[in-house]
């Protein structure tokens, strides 16, 4: 899994306790749809580094919003790791069965 700088997991406990949830789940949406903006904005405009400097750090930000998801729901990194193997064989699954039906064109 990706590591997160040190303080993160404090910080994110620390939201949850004080700031609440629902502030935290408004701001992890907002966080969302600005990712989608500036991934939307590099899609017109891919060799301006503007763009992506903006993704990344969107990206940053979705993260750092998720990070505290993950403390308000309790979810374990076993949890996490588990179900992004299960989205991984799924994946490989498709990509497989797109290769087999490219064959038979």
């Amino acid at each position: 899994m990706r590591r997160m700088p040190e303080g993160v997991k404090e910080f994110s406990e620390w939201a949850r306790e004080t700031v609440g949830p629902s502030l935290q789940l408004i701001i992890t949406m907002e966080e969302m749809g600005e990712l989608t903006s500036a991934l939307s904005h590099y899609i017109r405009e891919p060799d301006d580094p503007l763009m992506v400097a903006n993704v990344v750090e969107e990206i940053a930000d979705v993260l750092f919003m998720l990070e505290q998801m993950i403390s308000f729901f309790e979810i374990t990194d076993e949890e996490l790791y588990d179900r992004i193997q299960s989205k991984l064989k799924r994946a490989a699954s498709s990509v497989k069965a797109m290769d087999i039906v490219h064959e038979h064109l």
